[in-house]
């Protein structure tokens, strides 16, 4: 597995993009472990993280999934050319963890999550480790699906990430 590539498409907030690259790699790790147990791997071309602002997040939200607003992460797959190996992008929006982190509350979180100190950080990691794990196969179209991803996202980044990380300067 190639390292994911952190791309920085914003300048606002700033982040640590050595510290993010180093975390998604633990994390892609994690991801190559589960869709090995599923049959396959992740890209082979690699994965792309682009992070990029509210504006951008609205376009590829309406582009890729054809919905409206800025949001968390969209997983982009591309499939293999003559040319070129599968790759994925992972389109993230900075800002919009750090709305999101404000928001957690009790009513928001799922039990297992509430007691965790939920950061913009650790929302942003979150972003990544989701987008990460639909490339590994998984699906968060029903409820069931949903939780088990979202406990399995916070597991990789327990284990990978195991102080709190730190992205944004």
């Amino acid at each position: 597995m190639t390292r994911p590539t952190i791309i920085v498409r914003t300048r606002r907030p700033r982040v640590d993009a050595s510290s993010l690259a180093a975390a998604a790699e633990a994390l892609a790790q994690r991801a190559e472990t589960l869709a090995r147990r599923r049959g396959t791997t992740l890209p082979e071309g690699g994965v792309d993280v682009l992070l990029v602002c509210p504006a951008a997040s609205r376009a590829a939200h309406r582009a890729v999934n054809g919905a409206e607003g800025a949001t968390d992460v969209i997983t982009a797959p591309y499939a293999a050319t003559p040319v070129c190996p599968a790759r994925a992008e992972l389109i993230v929006c900075p800002a919009v963890a750090i709305r999101a982190a404000a928001r957690r509350d009790d009513s928001t979180l799922l039990p297992e999550e509430r007691g965790i100190p939920w950061s913009a950080d650790l929302e942003l990691a979150l972003y990544i480790a989701h987008g990460l794990d639909h490339l590994a196969g998984s699906d968060d179209s029903t409820e069931r699906e949903y939780r088990e991803m979202r406990l399995r996202e916070l597991r990789w980044i327990a284990s990978a990430l195991p102080n709190s990380p730190k992205f944004f300067v």
